[in-house]
């Protein structure tokens, strides 16, 4: 089985692109890109791994594997992350998470990760992958607080 998850973006507002990440099932959260490195839209295989930046205390990651979601195949990059962060700039090309919206920034940060990190062992325990596609909005379907 293929597991398809979503992210629909926003138009940028400033620095900051948000959107929402959705796992079609297994949890939803809003998401937050800095403009100039945003991911370029597309489908991309999404990874538990180990996290170098982590280990060096760089990001915050759940548990003490280090292991954070990772999104394979992204043009040009390399380490492409799902992580915890407020603020556009807390992203240097990453993805943040975070359940709520205030103004352009994140809050809860860290449970959301969780939340996601969780449903990543039991796909690659069932055999199964994992898919994010991230695409714009041409209208968005929610405001921000």
């Amino acid at each position: 089985m293929t597991h398809e998850w979503s992210v629909s973006r926003q138009a940028p507002d400033g620095d900051a692109i948000l959107g929402t990440l959705d796992t079609h099932g297994g949890a939803t959260c809003y998401t937050l890109e800095r403009t100039v490195f945003a991911i370029p839209e597309g489908r991309y295989q999404v990874t538990l791994t180990v996290s170098q930046r982590a280990i060096r205390g760089e990001l915050w990651a759940p548990g003490s594997n280090f292991k954070l979601p990772l999104l394979n195949g992204v043009p040009g990059r390399e380490g492409i992350r799902l992580h915890a962060g407020n603020v556009a700039t807390d992203s240097i090309g990453c993805i943040l998470l975070g359940s709520e919206i205030h103004g352009v920034s994140l809050e809860h940060s860290r449970p959301s990760v969780i939340r996601i990190v969780n449903l990543l062992p039991e796909a690659d325990t069932a055999g199964e992958l994992v898919f994010l596609t991230v695409q714009s909005l041409k209208q968005p379907n929610w405001t921000k607080n």
